[in-house]
């Protein structure tokens, strides 16, 4: 059983916003070459470090 959250702003200044609307990042929205390459990454690391611990 989990305990109700309270009911509280999550920030105390308002000037947070100005973090959110300034983001120099531009983002275009296809995300499929890049998850892609990050499946890869994690596919590679999976398969050597079984290679390597066949060799302890």
């Amino acid at each position: 059983m989990h305990i109700r959250a309270g009911i509280a702003d999550w920030y105390k200044e308002w000037q947070v916003i100005y973090y959110l609307i300034n983001s120099k990042e531009n983002i275009v929205g296809e995300i499929k070459h890049e998850y892609c390459k990050t499946l890869e990454r994690l596919e590679f690391t999976a398969i050597t470090k079984k290679a390597i611990s066949r060799l302890d």
